[in-house]
């Protein structure tokens, strides 16, 4: 099933996607979701992020290219564990919506990343039954302000700005992950170009790990990780730029790039 999120009547709204056409969400889109009356065609809506985040959970280090660029060993697998981060929820945007580049910053980096929304509250949950906690896919974008200033040394700041995390255009509930393939063009030119395989957790091994730590609730975003740039020069933006996202099977996001006024 392919769902999005939109604006109807002045408010937030679920819709079923089939074909170009979309039909409002009856019921909880949680749990059984039904295609009710019809909204209309897909690209007269004003879509939004697909997601209802109380958090943003996001991982850094998981793609195998990225930790081993420029010579460096691969580690332990059986005991490596990417990096775990939280943006805040007050950064989400939808498709189209302006990335601002603060003011205060003087390098700015895209990150295009296949996401995941919770279903259902997970604590604790059993590697086995993870999956059945994700109610499906989507493509983000992990905006960072690198080090702003280079004096902090967690990743709360450089993450969290207002708009520091585009994701649509869908959320796709029936999706093999294992090996898609995932691109970001910077102004049309390729800037990442990899797949998923690369990657060291998989979906159900992080929301089984994060799990561990804390409370899961539906709606939650889960980011799994960048992959390697073609260049690393070519991941940073600038006001006037244009992000444009696409996986295999989750359509494409795009963003432009302002400054702050």
């Amino acid at each position: 099933m392919r769902l999005v999120r939109f604006l109807h009547q002045g408010q937030p709204a679920w819709g079923i996607v089939e074909g170009e056409e979309v039909y409002l969400v009856e019921g909880s889109v949680y749990e059984a979701p039904a295609r009710g009356p019809r909204v209309g065609p897909l690209a007269s809506l004003k879509l939004l992020a697909p997601a209802e985040p109380t958090k943003i959970v996001a991982y850094a280090g998981n793609y195998k290219r990225l930790i081993t660029r420029d010579g460096r060993p691969l580690p332990d697998l059986a005991t490596y564990e990417p990096l775990l981060f939280l943006k805040a929820p007050t950064c989400l945007i939808g498709p189209e919506e302006p990335v601002v580049y603060p003011a205060i910053a003087t390098r700015v980096q895209h990150e295009p990343e296949l996401a995941f929304v919770v279903k259902k509250r997970a604590r604790h949950v059993p590697l086995a039954e993870a999956r059945d906690y994700l109610l499906g896919f989507t493509i983000a974008n992990d905006v960072t302000a690198e080090n702003v200033h280079g004096r902090d040394i967690h990743l709360a700041r450089s993450k969290s700005f207002d708009t520091f995390c585009p994701c649509g255009p869908f959320l796709e509930t029936d999706l093999d992950t294992r090996d898609l393939r995932i691109t970001l063009w910077l102004n049309g030119e390729v800037a990442v170009d990899d797949r998923t395989s690369d990657r060291i957790w998989d979906d159900a091994r992080i929301l089984h790990e994060a799990s561990k730590i804390m409370t899961l609730l539906p709606g939650d975003l889960v980011l799994t990780g960048v992959p390697m740039y073609r260049r690393w020069e070519t991941r940073n933006i600038k006001p006037g730029d244009v992000m444009e996202i696409a996986i295999e099977g989750l359509g494409r996001l795009r963003n432009p790039v302002v400054a702050e006024e």
